[in-house]
């Protein structure tokens, strides 16, 4: 089930089609879902960064990468309390898991926050 702030309303971001990289919100936010879809031939991570722009390549991520297999949906759930970031959310695919690689724009995002 969706956690809701008290007024009952979630927040939605979407990339309005491929995308490398994005600006989930450039202030703090609690992260509940993250879905969307991985174009590319083949698997890639997207990373999700506490910050409010999204940082150059060699950058670490802030929470563990999440794996977008090759020519599929994604889809996580982060529970009814969610994850928190202070700064902001931006997410980016990358090649490598440790550290940004950024790749194409292949990939669809879609986020439910508040």
């Amino acid at each position: 089930s969706m956690a809701l702030d008290p007024d009952g309303n979630t927040l939605e971001y979407d990339s309005g089609g491929l995308a490398a990289s994005g600006i989930i919100q450039a202030a703090p936010l609690r992260l509940y879902q993250l879905y969307g879809f991985n174009s590319l031939a083949s698997a890639q991570y997207i990373q999700l960064f506490d910050t409010f722009r999204v940082p150059a390549n060699g950058a670490v991520p802030a929470r563990p990468p999440l794996y977008a297999a090759a020519s599929s949906a994604f889809y996580y759930d982060f529970g009814e309390i969610g994850s928190a970031f202070q700064l902001g959310l931006c997410w980016s695919n990358s090649s490598t898991l440790g550290t940004k690689t950024i790749g194409s724009a292949d990939c669809w995002m879609h986020a439910v926050y508040r």
